[in-house]
């Protein structure tokens, strides 16, 4: 990331470059695995191969934090698009009765606040 360290001073030099969303993005993503990997105590592949909450919870952080759309989340995972539709559907009304659940995810997206972590577009996609 020293092209953004270099060229990348400030935010209004942000809607110069119309692929810095992507450069954020990969950013995000890593950063998203990372919290992931630690609250699991498992590899990013075993998340992906995992059919259930842990994946659901996966494909939801990175669509709301990541600003990742279905189909790229899908690509990642090694499953449809329609498929993270489904899970994050799911995950949603789990989320309605299952107050650990819902600590769970808090507890995730507190890993990835802007305050421990540098989400500098993460305001456009909450």
């Amino acid at each position: 990331m020293w092209v953004k360290g270099k060229f990348l001073k400030d935010n209004k030099d942000k809607r110069e470059v119309p692929s810095i969303k992507r450069l954020l993005k990969y950013k995000a993503k890593e950063k998203i695995m990372n919290a992931l990997c630690e609250e699991f105590c498992k590899s990013f592949d075993e998340i992906k191969e995992e059919r259930g909450i842990m994946r659901q919870i996966a494909m939801e952080i990175f669509y709301r934090l990541g600003g990742m759309k279905g189909g790229e989340i899908g690509e990642m995972m090694g499953v449809d698009y329609s498929t993270v539709s489904r899970g994050r559907k799911r995950l949603r009304e789990k989320l309605k009765t299952d107050k650990n659940l819902s600590k769970l995810t808090e507890r995730i997206e507190g890993r990835l606040s802007i305050r421990k972590s540098c989400f500098p577009f993460c305001f456009c996609f909450l």
